[in-house]
């Protein structure tokens, strides 16, 4: 992982990392994405030993809080996994997609064409159990 959090401050044994965002945040939550760089920096940080941590992701129209927790860890580790699995294998994760941004994409034909790998004999995508978690909620 390449980069360093926005700031970062440890006070009593809780670890605190900002990320500023330019855009705007989700309706409820914070981007996974976002949530998931943040949790990568703590854990980092953290030299893996976490005892508490929050994350603060700043967005243009207000801040997100998060607690890392063991499932955000989980999914980061899940991240990981699948970016091995490119870097590896070449095998791509599967893309979010949106009727409204993939009319107008140039790669469409090349994305679509990428579907529903068989692996050991099923049917599966790479990267799809994180179509669910385009959100994260906040504490």
């Amino acid at each position: 992982m390449r980069g360093r959090p926005d700031s970062y401050s440890m006070e009593e044994g809780m670890l605190r990392v900002v990320e500023r965002k330019s855009g705007r945040s989700p309706k409820r939550g914070a981007w996974i994405s976002d949530v998931l760089q943040a949790t990568a920096y703590t854990l980092i940080l953290s030299k893996g030993s976490i005892k508490d941590a929050v994350l603060e992701i700043h967005y243009r129209d207000g801040v997100r809080v998060v607690r890392v927790n063991e499932d955000l860890i989980g999914s980061l580790i899940e991240v990981i996994d699948e970016l091995v699995m490119v870097k590896r294998h070449g095998i791509v994760p599967a893309a979010l997609r949106s009727e409204r941004k993939c009319s107008k994409c140039v790669f469409r034909r090349i994305c679509y064409d990428m579907d529903d790998y068989d692996v050991d004999g099923e049917l599966y995508e790479p990267g799809s159990w994180l179509a669910s978690r385009r959100v994260v909620r906040v504490v």
